[in-house]
């Protein structure tokens, strides 16, 4: 597979996903919410 870009978001770069990536946001979603996702990590 031919290496990727980064991708560029808000000023800032992210390497290429490896893997399909879907992200949701639901309208209202704060920055504290999306930081708490994350650390949570994944759904199970």
């Amino acid at each position: 597979m031919t290496p990727r870009p980064p991708v560029e978001a808000n000023a800032r770069l992210y390497p290429f996903p490896k893997t399909p990536v879907v992200v949701i946001c639901p309208d209202g979603c704060g920055p504290d919410d999306s930081e708490t996702a994350i650390a949570d990590g994944p759904a199970r």
